[in-house]
């Protein structure tokens, strides 16, 4: 804060003005200078701030600023870093008088200006690139012989004078703050005893004297300060120290506003027939309405005039004429605001121009009335009763929103009596400064990708920045900026296809949107599919902390203001769709204003949010009720709610593909997978598993194909390996499995599915021996390569020794439920130890917490043991649970038609081949078939 405010009074849009000499000047420090001693443990103090002494002395309508600063050198980045002393100053407002540059070594004093050294003069325009062209000069020089150790102490001078302050002075001093050190710091202010000028310092604690001598009252003050009080982070700003002491010759407010308002007289500035005339009167003549006649001022000042700062040839407080702003096409606030001024009255609509802070708005009823309290200037109508704001340096004015405040709470008016303070009263925009409009189509079904489309349209400032950026980044750029954007309200489960920025001059707006494929968040909740849909409660927090004593009475700030609605359409499936959650919200809450509606239309949901933050402060006294309303809210978040009867997964997927609704989804997944410059092969990816989920395994094999032409990696060799297991070609799978061991041996999932390839594709020997090396490594994977190992012993036949085998490991886990299933499901498929088979699966469905792997396990014995009733009760238990599971519905499938149900037996049968077309062949190895 300290930075940015020292920046914005020394640069932004006001400073003063004078004319004196471009080329430093040298000279001893005048005698009114009290010169400061280096402290005698100066070469070995813990600061390396030796000296840090600012003396400002006023003489009628001159101040002069001396500053005296000593600095330690102790290290080389030091050296570098000060070895060049760079002191800039306006030759506007005054001279700069360099007094002394010196090094101090070893007790000896090294005059660096005793020689033909001397500084250099540059013009610098370092913020150029954000319009400000600030007259500043900069005297350089590069200190030679400059050595770790050395004190480098420099002093210098600059005179200012300021006509256009009526023949006052305005000045600040930064204070500098412990924990900081310095061996010697002070703030020292003259000013003849007989002169009006008040001072004030913002920061508690200081050590300050004050006395008379010689015709002058001085004001000592001793640095540095005390720490600030630590307050909390929303304390508002006003809370807060500002770290300056000022220096003022004015009154108060009312002498700053008459002191400053000649400056923007208009009288005769717009001249007859002129250009700017000729705007004037095509004004007048397309409306009589003195609101659309400030309303298309404004709207001329800004898109016609660009800004530029101009803070030279007496551009500081001093603006320059309409004229000259019209024919040179730029101006800074100043210029802008007296061009529109100009218009304004030329149309007969009374306005003044008014001063504001920028940057430290919350500070300016505390502070010394100074022109130099405020960075900006704008104009003040008064409309049919009403009160306008109108700033030309801003953009995307319309009619509609001509009535909208700024930022700033407080603004001095300029008018030729004085005025006081006026303090401005925040409320809503007449417009939201963004319109989002998202939609989701999720009609394939709610577990499947959806298609989204978004669009923002921005009004104000950001679009002439978006203006530009569209014009001048790259396509990366852009789409990353469109990304980021829409990454709150879509998260991360989306993929982008394309987006554009468009401009639309006619309505000053920008709009950026998007379009890609979503994945919705259905939560499942007793038994009960739900999807947040709430764009607004999930993000409103409030948690102050007030634990403190001394923090109880101070208010919670309501942060910056923004204006933001976003309407969200979700396109559902057919069905019974249920919306639980606030349907409406409270008008204000902890400093925002919220408006909200939820319709339900058929199978379209729409949830239409405005929310205005930064209206205001919550009172402490009120800070725990508001916590309470938050909490209570919060709880209330919008949830949508899927049937009841929402039918199983593969049902959807099958009912989807049937319906064509499937198909857009195939153009998006094609459209993502062939993105050029896709270098990570995500693409591939997500449309693999796009096709993985929708059991399209052709397609599936097709997309990891072409990753890994991208991308060899281990990871989508075993994802492929896993798609030709499920359709049954085991060679394909073991090729794969094998290809990501080999690339990441780590990959214990890789290794186990080699094990089970091998035995599946007859290569019982070399499996078991793969099993074995991975058991003897004896770490915790230990229990998998043991399962893996009995299912190798089975397959060649040794199902003793495969269930000896298992037995061991199930002494040493007792309690392992997944142990126990692996050894019911081991006997149960090989058709072995039938009882002790159905105790493991009992025991394991005691101690899980989801068993619908375990009653399937069950089943299959209960089916080996010949009880085909209780078979099929665990199979539809199995998939009451799991539904789709393929194994429980091609075994179901198998039981169904033993029983004599056909019709439903070819449903399973048919289902099951859907979903895993290898289970037959895998089966086929236990022998069992349909």
């Amino acid at each position: 804060m300290f930075r940015a405010l020292i920046a914005a009074f020394a640069l932004v849009c006001m400073a003063g003005v004078a004319r004196a000499d471009d080329t430093p000047k040298y000279a001893p420090a005048p005698d009114w200078v009290d010169t400061a001693s280096v402290p005698e443990d100066a070469a070995t103090a813990s600061s390396p701030y030796v000296i840090l002494d600012q003396q400002q002395r006023i003489d009628g309508d001159r101040l002069w600023s001396y500053a005296d600063t000593a600095l330690r050198i102790t290290s080389t980045q030091m050296a570098t870093e000060f070895g060049t002393i760079n002191l800039t100053w306006q030759p506007e407002k005054g001279d700069i008088i360099i007094h002394r540059v010196a090094i101090l070594r070893d007790g000896e004093t090294i005059d660096v200006l005793a020689g033909e050294a001397e500084f250099s003069v540059l013009q610098r325009e370092q913020q150029l690139e954000q319009a400000f062209i600030t007259g500043t000069l900069t005297a350089t020089l590069a200190v030679e012989g400059l050595r770790v150790g050395d004190i480098l102490r420099f002093t210098y001078s600059v005179t200012q004078a300021d006509d256009a302050l009526g023949g006052n002075v305005q000045s600040l001093a930064p204070v500098m703050r412990s924990p900081m050190k310095v061996g010697f710091g002070r703030i020292r202010l003259l000013w003849p005893t007989g002169q009006d000028v008040h001072w004030k310092s913002h920061v508690e604690g200081l050590d300050v004297t004050e006395s008379d001598s010689g015709g002058y009252h001085e004001v000592h003050i001793a640095l540095p300060a005390p720490e600030e009080p630590d307050l909390p982070g929303d304390a508002p700003a006003r809370y807060r120290e500002l770290p300056l002491v000022e220096i003022s010759s004015f009154d108060g407010w009312r002498d700053v506003s008459a002191a400053m308002t000649p400056l923007y007289r208009t009288e005769g500035l717009i001249a007859p027939g002129s250009p700017l005339a000729q705007e004037v009167a095509k004004i007048a003549s397309a409306t009589s309405d003195p609101r659309e006649r400030a309303a298309r001022a404004l709207m001329l000042v800004q898109s016609e005039i660009r800004y530029l700062f101009q803070g030279m040839n007496g551009g500081n407080y001093v603006p320059q004429t309409p004229a000259e702003t019209w024919e040179r096409r730029y101006g800074d606030c100043k210029a802008k605001t007296l061009l529109l001024l100009a218009i304004l009255h030329e149309l007969g609509i009374e306005a003044d121009p008014a001063m504001m802070s920028l940057t430290a708005d919350a500070f300016v009823p505390q502070r010394l009335p100074m022109a130099g309290a405020f960075d900006h200037v704008l104009v003040r109508a008064d409309i049919d009763g009403e009160t306008y704001w109108l700033d030309g340096t801003r953009s995307g004015a319309t009619l509609a929103d001509i009535g909208n405040r700024p930022q700033s709470r407080h603004a001095l008016p300029m008018v030729e009596a004085g005025a006081s303070l006026e303090e401005i009263a925040r409320r809503p925009h007449a417009q939201p400064d963004t319109v989002t409009q998202l939609e989701i189509d999720s009609r394939a079904g709610i577990r499947l990708p959806s298609l989204y489309s978004i669009s923002t349209e921005i009004r104000g400032d950001l679009v002439d920045m978006l203006r530009t950026a569209s014009a001048t980044a790259s396509p990366e750029q852009i789409e990353g900026f469109i990304k980021s954007i829409f990454s709150d309200l879509l998260g991360q489960n989306y993929y982008y296809l394309d987006g554009e920025i468009s401009i639309s001059e006619e309505t000053g707006t920008a709009t950026v949107q998007s379009r890609g494929i979503y994945w919705a968040n259905w939560d499942e909740e007793n038994g009960r599919h739900k999807l947040a849909i709430d764009p607004t409660l999930p993000d409103l927090t409030f948690t102050p902390n007030r634990a403190r004593r001394e923090w109880r009475d101070i208010p919670v700030m309501a942060g910056e203001y923004s204006d933001e609605r976003v309407v969200t359409r979700y396109r559902l499936p057919e069905g019974d769709f249920t919306i639980e959650g606030a349907r409406e919200l409270p008008a204000t809450l902890a400093g925002r204003a919220f408006t909200r509606s939820v319709t339900q239309t058929g199978a379209v949901v729409t949830v239409d949010d405005r929310e205005v933050t930064g209206l205001g402060e919550v009172a402490a006294a009120d800070i725990p009720a508001t916590r309470r309303d938050v909490a209570r809210i919060k709880a209330q978040a919008l949830r949508l709610i899927a049937p009841a009867d929402l039918p199983a997964y593969a049902d959807e997927v099958i009912a989807a593909r049937e319906a064509g609704l499937l198909d857009p989804l195939e153009e998006a997944f094609f459209e993502l997978s062939n993105k050029p410059d896709d270098g990570n092969a995500s693409g591939y990816l997500a449309s693999a598993y796009y096709h993985r989920s929708t059991f399209n395994f052709d397609a599936a094999l097709q997309d990891y194909t072409a990753a890994l032409d991208v991308v060899p990696s281990a990871a989508t060799y075993l994802l492929r390996s896993s798609v030709y297991q499920l359709t049954g070609d085991y060679d394909s799978a073991l090729e794969d499995a094998r290809e990501a061991m080999l690339l990441d041996p780590s990959m214990l999932p890789a290794v186990q599915s080699v094990i089970r390839l091998l035995s599946r594709t007859g290569n019982s020997e070399e499996a078991l021996a793969l099993a074995e090396e991975q058991i003897a490594l004896g770490d915790s994977n230990r229990g998998m390569f043991v399962e893996a190992k009995a299912d190798v012993l089975a397959d060649a036949g040794r199902v003793d020794e495969a269930i000896a085998l298992m037995d061991a490991e199930v002494a040493e886990r007792p309690n392992d439920a997944q142990l126990l299933n692996a050894r019911c499901w081991l006997k149960g498929t090989r058709d072995a130890q039938l009882e002790s088979a159905l105790a493991d699966c009992q025991r394991a469905i005691e101690l899980a917490e989801s068993p619908w792997a375990i009653i399937d396990s069950r089943a299959m014995v209960y089916f080996r043991m010949g009880e085909l009733e209780k078979a099929l009760a665990d199979f539809d238990a199995a998939l009451e649970m799991a539904p789709g599971l393929p194994n429980s519905l091609f075994m179901r499938g198998i039981i169904r038609k033993r029983l004599g149900d056909s019709e439903g037996s070819r449903s399973d049968l048919e289902r099951a081949r859907f979903l895993a077309p290898g289970i037959e062949a895998d089966y086929a190895r236990y022998g069992i078939a349909p």
